[in-house]
């Protein structure tokens, strides 16, 4: 049965429902549309980039540029001062403090973490508007039985629309990749390590007339220029040494990398002339890069090339020591002879740290690079957009309410699976009867989200998101049209009609969206980052040694705002839509599917406030009709009633 005729409006010039239109209509259908289109998106006295989405693109433009000036300013800052360069093009911007450099560090971080998120939401909204097709791109794809995504990120679009704005897509998307695995390795910290010398001496060691024989007391290093420096120092600056009891002492030295404390005397309860005929009882040489470099109070270590080096029948366990000692229990030692002494408290020199903040000039040009390309990306996307495209929801009703697709006619009741079924093959469909629809909730999306997330990196996973927030709003808003009259939301409004959020996505969701996203970015800078050990040894050069650092707090503060997130997404997916509209999704065919109008003006309705449902019956054809209409009777789809269906001819 075909059913083509829908009273004598535009529908006519389709031909039959559902008929490919000729290469000829279609040029038609497309000039009309941009011509009014143009009238009325584009008015004569505005640019083309002050109006619409024009604004938003050249929004993210602009930022995008001030993020590069940024970007080139820190590196020139950076490199016109050589004299902090280390080496391997990295800057020093700060050193000093350990505490401090941290904060510097935490900071610029942030910072950091503030402009990629800049970068990466306006690179996706920028992406959003080149894969949104044109009328005419639309129609050129119906006419093949293919559909476009409306309103959403899309890569299905990038095989229609034209090649200029597909390279732009594919040159924003490319260089966000290295921006944000690079950008946070810019800016790094280094951890000025020490090497000390632990010197076990008696309790009467720094009594006048105390005898030290350095020689007797480790004969096999009486060459050792570190061991004899060590006692030097001591007598030249007693004043940097601090006095301080086993509990203090040990807490001090228990840590990987010793920073703010240099050479130590361990003082044992012995006295040289009851045990011993030597003031000096042992020595320990620590290398500020030695992996066990916090074992040495546990017990006897054994001296190879002046490397700390544990006996392997010796357990050691720094932190139960540590555990012990400060309870009040005795710290026993053992020396090289074997013999074990309790330690009775230590003096230790106090010395400058010598954390640094530190820049990499070969990461950053990277950076610029990449940034300058997508700034000159975005800034050509400005300037050559001319064609008006559908980038939302509402553009799309607008637009195919006032011009409709005649390959969609007469399949009113099309919902996103009937499209894919019916035009992959071809068949013919009647009339047929209105059932209830499925209440759907979003959990394929959720789904979708749950497999990708360990594949993705923390940017894609703020695109990830925004796609998903989209396609769940979208399906809100379209869902609310079978409710009650609404204006449509476009993204340039004339009267009647209303301006378009963030592309698809309301502030409300877009922004915490945004701070979401930046603040991950940020936490887990702080959760894994690169650390540059720097060690000072004596009458060495420094070495410099890079090791991953890792927090255990932020770690744990990412894993919950990860599954915060999650949670979110599954809350707002289980919202429940409508059942009594068509699920179109993002479907181009399937939302002009529901704009064939049956008023005889339908390019008047678009201004005014609009609901889809029940309208009656057609004209000549005696059969009820599913649309959008101004009119206020109209009413919910009726449990079994017969509807327009799809009649294609000669199928």
């Amino acid at each position: 049965m075909a059913t083509g005729l829908l009273g004598g409006n535009s529908y006519d010039r389709g031909g039959g429902g559902g008929s490919e239109s000729s290469p000829r209509e279609s040029s038609t259908l497309d000039s009309e549309f941009t011509q009014e289109q143009s009238k009325s998106f584009f008015p004569a006295w505005k640019p083309v980039w002050y109006t619409g989405w024009h604004t938003g693109v050249l929004a993210c433009a602009t930022s995008t540029v001030v993020v590069l000036f940024i970007n080139v300013g820190l590196a020139t800052y950076a490199a016109t001062y050589p004299e902090n360069e280390t080496g391997r093009g990295v800057r020093t911007l700060y050193s000093g403090s350990c505490g401090r450099s941290k904060t510097i560090g935490l900071w610029l971080h942030l910072g950091i973490n503030a402009l990629s998120t800049l970068l990466l939401s306006g690179s996706n909204y920028t992406q959003q508007y080149l894969a949104a097709p044109t009328r005419s791109e639309i129609d050129a794809a119906h006419g093949t039985r293919r559909w476009l995504d409306i309103g959403v990120p899309s890569v299905r679009n990038l095989f229609w629309i034209k090649p200029e704005r597909t390279l732009l897509w594919i040159a924003i998307g490319l260089t966000s990749i290295p921006l944000h695995l690079l950008y946070n390795s810019a800016v790094f910290t280094s951890l000025g390590a020490n090497s000390f010398v632990v010197t076990v001496v008696t309790s009467d060691h720094f009594e006048p007339g105390a005898y030290s024989n350095l020689t007797a007391a480790i004969p096999y290093r009486e060459e050792d220029r570190t061991f004899r420096s060590a006692l030097e120092d001591y007598n030249a600056s007693t004043s940097t040494y601090k006095d301080l009891n086993p509990s203090e002492c040990i807490k001090l030295y228990n840590t990987d990398y010793v920073t703010s404390y240099g050479n130590s005397f361990l003082i044992t309860q012995h006295s040289s002339n009851t045990t011993h005929n030597n003031t000096l009882l042992d020595m320990i040489y620590v290398a500020g890069y030695e992996t066990l470099s916090n074992i040495w109070p546990c017990s006897y270590h054994l001296m190879h090339g002046f490397h700390v080096h544990r006996v392997s029948e010796v357990a050691c366990n720094p932190s139960k020591l540590m555990s012990n000692v400060t309870s009040g229990l005795p710290w026993l030692m053992k020396l090289t002879t074997g013999e074990e002494v309790e330690i009775g408290g230590c003096k230790s020199e106090r010395t400058a740290e010598q954390c640094k903040v530190q820049f990499s000039l070969e990461i950053m040009i990277v950076v610029i690079c990449c940034n300058f390309v997508k700034a000159c990306c975005m800034v050509i996307a400005v300037i050559r957009s001319r064609e008006p495209t559908l980038v939302t929801l509402g553009d799309a009703v607008d637009s195919f309410l006032r011009t409709p697709d005649p390959t969609t006619m007469g399949i009113c009741f099309a919902d996103r699976q009937f499209i894919e079924r019916e035009w992959r093959r071809g068949r013919r469909t009647e009339p047929r009867q209105w059932k209830q629809q499925e209440v759907k909730r979003w959990w394929t999306s959720v789904t979708i989200l749950l497999v990708n997330l360990p594949q993705t990196i923390l940017s894609f996973l703020y695109l990830t998101y925004n796609s998903l927030f989209t396609c769940m709003l979208m399906g809100h808003e379209w869902s609310l049209f079978g409710q009650s009259h609404r204006t449509l939301r476009v993204t340039s409004p004339r009267p009647g009609q209303r301006s378009t959020y963030w592309l698809q996505m309301p502030y409300t969701y877009a922004i915490p969206l945004m701070a979401l996203s930046g603040l991950l970015h940020w936490m887990t800078s702080q959760s894994l980052f690169l650390v540059l050990i720097e060690m000072s040894q004596p009458s060495e050069a420094i070495q410099r040694v890079t090791s991953l650092g890792y927090s255990c707090i932020a770690v744990i503060f990412v894993l919950t705002l990860g599954i915060l997130a999650f949670v979110t997404a599954a809350w707002v997916g289980y919202k429940q839509l409508s059942a009594e509209i068509t699920t179109v999704g993002n479907c181009s065919a399937a939302i002009s599917a529901a704009c064939h109008t049956s008023e005889v003006h339908p390019e008047e309705i678009v201004g005014k406030k609009i609901r889809w449902g029940d309208v009656g019956s057609e004209p000549y054809l005696g059969i009820r009709h599913l649309t959008f209409s101004s009119e206020e009777g109209v009413r919910k789809p009726v449990f079994g009633e017969t509807y327009l269906g799809n009649g294609r001819e000669g199928e």
